[in-house]
């Protein structure tokens, strides 16, 4: 598998001028930033453009879509400013062909040296090898599918956002059902304010079950088919399994109600796990190990 990275510019690249405290553009620092993670894929850089994405017109936006068109391969990574990543992503989304691409950026500049920009573009590698075809957007350790992601300037972060409804959706004044399925996949649950006391092996797929999270985990010996049944309280692939994986990965991305579903059902099924249910059944089982002798 080979990753074409595609870079374009955005704070990610710039440098500072001591003499005019200005930003500027001169060379990527990609193949630094590989260099410095000690990353072993295979991958080849392109540099398509240095330009702040402010400053991005549609024709500039027009050369990235091409770009991705004609480079080979299906794993493309693009490093792109902030400001209008999600116009970019947009712009691909409508012509590109079935290919997983992931654009990726930084809030501080990378020559800064207190950058975000080595994490997150490590990130974005991960999330490429594994995302369907599609368009994403990954910052900061997550990842989002284009058209549900925005910039949050006052927190200096991109977030989750509503998938927008259809004008024909409006005009009947009623939201879009994709925008009431996306609306659901962002509610957050709430937390509860201590976790359960659990007997497991598998202790931390139980705790993630608890406070709402959706889990996915491998078919491996140690037991969570037992916990996560067969997509009734969690999603299980094959060890090894990497398409299957990443196909288990995108129904959680795309299917709201699955999610809901799965975080209300997992809730439920850690409680079997607490210690107050669990203790009894050991205690028995202990008895009856032992003769029926008990202290």
């Amino acid at each position: 598998m080979t990753i074409r990275i595609l870079v374009t510019g955005g704070t990610f690249d710039k440098e500072y001028d001591e003499l005019s405290g200005k930003l500027f553009f001169k060379d990527t620092h990609v193949d630094e930033m590989l260099s410095r993670g000690r990353c072993r894929l295979d991958m080849i850089s392109e540099t398509v453009m240095m330009i702040d994405s402010l400053e991005m017109t549609d024709a500039d936006r027009a050369i990235i879509v091409q770009s991705c068109v004609q480079t080979p391969g299906d794993r493309i990574v693009i490093t792109h400013g902030t400001d209008t990543m999600t116009d970019t992503a947009a712009a691909i989304a409508k012509q590109a062909p079935a290919k997983t691409i992931v654009l990726t950026g930084a809030m501080v500049p990378y020559a800064f040296g207190s950058s975000d920009g080595l994490f997150n573009l490590g990130s974005a590698l991960s999330f490429v090898q594994v995302l369907p075809p599609g368009v994403y957007i990954a910052m900061n350790g997550k990842c989002f599918p284009w058209n549900r992601v925005r910039k949050n300037r006052e927190r200096g972060e991109l977030r989750s956002s509503r998938r927008r409804a259809d004008v024909g959706s409006r005009c009947r004044g009623g939201a879009a059902p994709r925008e009431q399925e996306a609306a659901a996949l962002n509610k957050e649950p709430p937390l509860p304010k201590r976790g359960p006391r659990l007997t497991t092996t598998q202790p931390h797929l139980v705790e993630a079950l608890a406070v709402g999270c959706t889990a996915i985990a491998t078919d491996c010996p140690s037991g969570p088919r037992e916990i996560l049944g067969d997509d009734e309280y969690g999603l299980v692939t094959v060890v090894g399994g990497v398409d299957e994986l990443a196909k288990a990965i995108e129904r959680l991305l795309t299917d709201a109600r699955l999610v809901e579903r799965l975080r209300r059902t997992g809730r439920k099924r850690a409680e079997d796990f607490d210690l107050n249910s669990t203790l009894p059944q050991l205690i028995d089982l202990l008895g009856q190990a032992t003769g029926g002798i008990r202290s």
